[in-house]
């Protein structure tokens, strides 16, 4: 996940000249899945039960750094015990353990240096994207298909590699029974915060002799959640604290004064104040109050974590007399004249300083609404790259019950989550398959499942989850479908994909047909005439406080629509549809999901083991579909002639592995069509493409020799 300002929204220059005040580096967590952290050593069985293909660790906060844990090693992985210190009877996990992410160079086109918890490189926008890509991650990155290009070019880049812990920890219990004399946090925000567990970075205390088996607590998800709940003077007071840190403070303080720094102090200003002190007129008085407390903690020289109050986050050994003399000094200047400090920071708006007001928020408002597309849709892709990889683990390892457990738990974390229904829709997908695994087992005593729990449960969780993207869940929906005899809502479903008239556009490359819509969108929207304009904007407003209230993609659609039906065309409806709607991304399934999958499709699943996933092109795959409806239903050859000579198509158009797996498709459907002919000639062909054991055409080949060596011996 990405942290730090620029998940925060906090980091941006508008102009290339000011750069150097902006915090324009790309920090991100790599959160590993391998670990599972428990808090306490009753939890151990239960831990160990539920999750037996991980590692567990238990952690022990350590009294002698606040803020800072040692984490105790009861099940590694063999090639992780190198990662441990024996101390005694006790082995603990070492925090060098973030120095395997170095294995990543091969992806990274510069050189990688270790920093405190961070791998550190300097990359495009672009090469990011990249990197993830290519490694597989889950993580919900995909700059390169929607970001335009940098402004500034190569930027740097830290990776900090981290554990997930999900309870609240003990050090902190301070935080959630302080007494405030305002209401912030409010109680929802209390409540969401106090879910969001914390993270564990790869670093110790730098004035600790056991710094290597030390890892410091980080509350990245909270910290995020406060600042989204910011109002815009709150926001304007931190991007200039953040500002005056960069292009002043950091002359004087040096490292000491960071921008966690200055986040920090706007929470506690933020305890300490009413709601009615936050308002525009109120600003500068908002800036000084801050700087005043910054003055103070500095006078101390202990600056309190927010969240774990006796941890300083100063460090003595570094934050030197003299340093933290000049450095009040500075403050105590800014405060005496702090128009005047502000006026340096203020220059950097210098481009609009003649523009009149009434056109400068006519400008504003047109940059929110391009970023909020921009924004909106590179989430559908970051959803899209994400969803799939969350999912799998639900199954990983466990029985049908148990996973269908693990879904309903995962749904009800999900409620807490803004902008979730995405991964509840896929969720009931999931859930609705696994229901459907559990009738076909019931059928095979049950007589009649007409009336099953089990139906109504698959049928409901099919129902809901149908609204999701158009391939990936569609398509499993209609494998469910063809396995239980639904014939006509079956097909309907299946044609959604392969009747498409766009399908042509997809194949080649949907990705960059949705940036191409969006840029459109966005074009028509700058070139669109003054007295239209202000019309689009005040529709675009409107669906814009919808969405942030509802934080429902399909909610915003329908807001979009009911503007069309009440005359009126709003440019970004195409790129939200696409996007969320018309979406083209391979269908996967799960080695637990192995009972409803055709044939052809299982042999490629089973080929290999240790998949614990396998993704199908989703034109290939719903033509396969649709061409084993024509068998069942005993449809005429002609229509699945029309079926194969579309498949054909398909796989002249693609390349790699989704080609053999295409062509070994088409091998099955002339097989039961009885024309072998074709279907040896297809064999050859695909073995000649992939040449290797995990190609099914190989099995296909090894039963033919098997068959033959047969009758050769018993003729």
């Amino acid at each position: 996940m990405i942290v730090g300002s620029t998940a925060e929204g906090l980091g941006t220059a508008i102009d290339r000249q000011y750069k150097h005040l902006s915090s324009s580096d790309t920090d991100i967590i790599l959160i590993s899945s391998d670990f599972k952290v428990y808090e306490h050593i009753n939890e151990k069985d239960i831990v160990e039960a539920s999750y037996p293909t991980l590692n567990h660790v238990l952690r022990v906060p350590d009294k002698t750094c606040p803020g800072y844990a040692k984490l105790a090693v009861s099940q590694i992985r063999s090639d992780l015990q190198d990662c441990c210190h024996q101390k005694g009877r006790t082995s603990f996990l070492k925090n060098t353990l973030k120095e395997k992410s170095l294995e990543f160079k091969k992806h990274c086109p510069n050189d990688l240096t270790i920093h405190g918890p961070a791998v550190n490189t300097e990359l495009f926008p672009r090469d990011i994207a990249s990197f993830f890509r290519q490694t597989g991650s889950t993580t919900p990155i995909n700059v390169a298909d929607f970001d335009r290009e940098s402004d500034y070019g190569i930027e740097d880049t830290d990776f900090v590699f981290c554990l997930k812990g999900d309870k609240w920890p003990t050090e902190a219990s301070e935080w959630a029974i302080r007494k405030r004399t305002y209401n912030w946090p409010t109680e929802e925000l209390f409540d969401n915060i106090m879910k969001s567990g914390y993270f564990l970075a790869g670093v110790g205390s730098k004035e600790s002799g056991e710094n290597e088996i030390q890892w410091r607590v980080s509350f990245n998800s909270a910290e995020q959640l406060m600042i989204e709940s910011f109002n815009e003077t709150q926001i304007h007071c931190i991007m200039l604290l953040k500002l005056l840190k960069t292009s002043q403070l950091s002359k004087v303080a040096g490292k000491n004064i960071t921008s966690y720094t200055m986040k920090t102090i706007m929470f506690w200003s933020l305890e300490e104040t009413s709601d009615e002190f936050w308002q525009p007129s109120n600003l500068l008085c908002c800036v000084c109050f801050c700087m005043s407390k910054l003055k103070d903690f500095v006078g101390k020289g202990f600056l309190p974590n927010y969240f774990i109050r006796d941890r300083n986050q100063f460090i003595s050994a570094e934050f030197s007399a003299d340093i933290q003399t000049r450095t009040r000094q500075f403050l105590e200047s800014f405060l005496e004249d702090p128009k005047a400090g502000i006026s340096v920071i203020l220059s950097t708006y210098k481009m609009y300083e003649n523009t009149a007001l009434p056109v400068l928020n006519a400008i504003s408002q047109e940059i929110l609404i391009e970023e909020w597309l921009r924004i909106r849709i590179s989430m559908a892709q970051q959803y899209h790259a994400t969803s799939v990889h969350s999912f799998w683990k639900l199954y990983d390892g466990y029985n049908t019950e148990k996973s269908l457990s693990r879904c309903k738990d995962a749904m009800q974390k999900l409620t807490t989550v803004m902008y979730a229904q995405p991964f509840i829709k896929l969720l009931h997908n999931c859930m609705g398959v696994l229901e459907y695994i559990r009738l076909k087992k019931k059928k095979l005593t049950v007589e009649d499942t007409t009336d099953t729990t089990e139906r109504s449960q698959y049928l409901k969780y099919m129902k809901m989850s149908l609204v999701g993207d158009r391939t990936h869940t569609s398509l499993r929906i209609a494998t469910c479908y063809l396995d239980d005899g639904i014939k006509e809502e079956c097909l309907n479903v299946i044609r959604t994909v392969t009747d498409h008239p766009d399908n042509h556009l997809f194949m080649q490359n949907y990705s960059q047909y949705v940036k191409q819509t969006l840029n459109n969108t966005i074009k028509a929207f700058e070139n669109i005439s003054p007295i239209y304009k202000v019309h689009e904007i005040a529709m675009y407003n409107r669906i814009i406080n919808k969405d942030l209230i509802d934080q429902d993609p399909y909610k915003t659609i329908e807001e979009f629509e009911q503007l069309k039906e009440e005359g009126h065309v709003v440019g970004g409806y195409n790129a939200f549809i696409l996007v969320w709607e018309r979406c083209w991304f391979d269908v996967t399934f799960m080695p637990a999901e192995l009972p409803v999958l055709p044939k052809p499709a299982a042999l490629e699943l089973c080929i290999v083991n240790s998949q614990r996933k396998i993704s199908f092109h989703p034109l290939l795959y719903g033509l396969l579909l649709e061409f084993i409806w024509h068998v069942i239903n005993c449809s005429k050859n002609e229509e699945k002639e029309k079926v194969l000579e579309k498949m054909k198509n398909c796989v002249s158009r693609i390349s790699g592995a989704d080609q053999s797996r295409g062509i070994n498709f088409m091998i099955y459907c002339c097989s039961i069509n009885n024309d072998h002919c074709s279907a040896s000639r297809y064999l050859i062909q695909s073995f000649k493409l992939n040449p290797v054991e995990q190609n099914v055409a190989y099995l296909y080949i090894k039963y033919i020799i098997n068959l033959l060596g047969k009758v050769y011996v018993h003729p």
